[in-house]
């Protein structure tokens, strides 16, 4: 269903913004795991966003390093302040405390520990911080789509 939508399809006000709609665009390709899908689009997103949507889409299939790169490319990024801010309250006390999970949340986000962390326990489900590290993605996932959808329409937040 998604193959025949334009960015502006998914939204029912005005678009003021195409890439922030393009990204709301890639945001449901990976939502759904279509990975080459969101990475024809995020390629076409300059900026902040389309990287924040890039390094996720890596870390998703894998490719941690390239991941970290992306990442780097949007740390000024105004999600990821909000990213520190909620944090903490999303894994629970309990998960903070492990020392992996607690560099992720202190303080600002930290995308770089983030993507360590998934890495270390992608094809492990048994492993205790396996919950804390989807419900990071999950609210990751969120907090930038709901940005892009925002910047799309040029609501404010």
């Amino acid at each position: 269903m998604l193959g025949h939508l334009q960015p502006a399809d998914l939204l029912s006000v005005q678009v003021k913004d195409q890439d922030e709609a393009k990204a709301v665009l890639a945001a449901m390709w990976l939502y759904l795991d279509g990975l080459d899908e969101a990475h024809r689009i995020v390629q076409a997103v300059v900026g902040p966003t389309g990287a924040f949507w890039h390094a996720i889409m890596h870390r998703l299939e894998g490719d941690f390093s390239n991941a970290k790169y992306w990442y780097h490319r949007c740390e000024t990024h105004r999600c990821m302040k909000l990213l520190g801010t909620v944090a903490t309250d999303v894994v629970g006390k309990e998960a903070a405390r492990d020392p992996a999970v607690q560099h992720i949340v202190a303080g600002e986000w930290n995308a770089d520990a983030f993507v360590d962390l998934v890495a270390s326990i992608h094809d492990k489900p048994d492993d205790p911080r396996f919950t804390a590290a989807v419900r990071l993605q999950q609210i990751e996932w969120h907090t930038l789509f709901q940005h892009c959808v925002h910047e799309a329409v040029g609501a404010a937040e």
